[in-house]
């Protein structure tokens, strides 16, 4: 029985196909096992931001309280502004450099604050009324109406 060059070259270049192929298949793999691990880390490392961006809004909010509490106005002031940079349209930051202001009686500068905080999110109306029914009341900044209807 002879055998055929033709068949045993056609079996040699099968078998070469078929570890190429094998090879390919676990590169394909390992590529999407590396892809699959970079998304993976991405999302831990995304959370891990946000974590910490939490944990910072909560520092300097309790160092705003602290502050506040202990009269140091200015001082809740400067950690505001610094937090505001963070946090540009926080209607949180906006009410307590309001409250701030107001307690430095810097009238115009609270009213300016607490509208703010009222145009970011409407529902600190409530929590301003009582601040700007005060300063409309003593007719302490010009143009400052309503908040006592309100």
């Amino acid at each position: 029985m002879e055998r055929d060059p033709s068949f045993a070259r056609e079996l040699l270049l099968h078998a070469e196909l078929s570890e190429t192929l094998q090879t390919i298949e676990i590169v394909v793999w390992l590529i999407f096992a590396l892809l699959l691990i970079s998304r993976v880390l991405a999302y831990m490392d995304a959370r891990k931001k946000q974590a910490e961006k939490e944990n910072t809004g909560v520092e300097w909010g309790t160092q705003v309280e602290r502050a506040y509490d202990r009269g140091r106005y200015q001082e809740a002031l400067e950690i505001l502004a610094t937090s505001e940079l963070v946090y540009p349209g926080s209607a949180l930051i906006k009410f307590w450099q309001g409250r701030c202001h107001f307690r430095l009686e810097a009238w115009e500068k609270a009213a300016e604050k607490f509208q703010e905080s009222c145009r970011l999110e409407p529902y600190y109306r409530k929590s301003v009324k009582d601040y700007m029914a005060f300063i409309e009341l003593n007719e302490l900044v010009p143009g400052v109406e309503g908040y006592l209807d309100k």
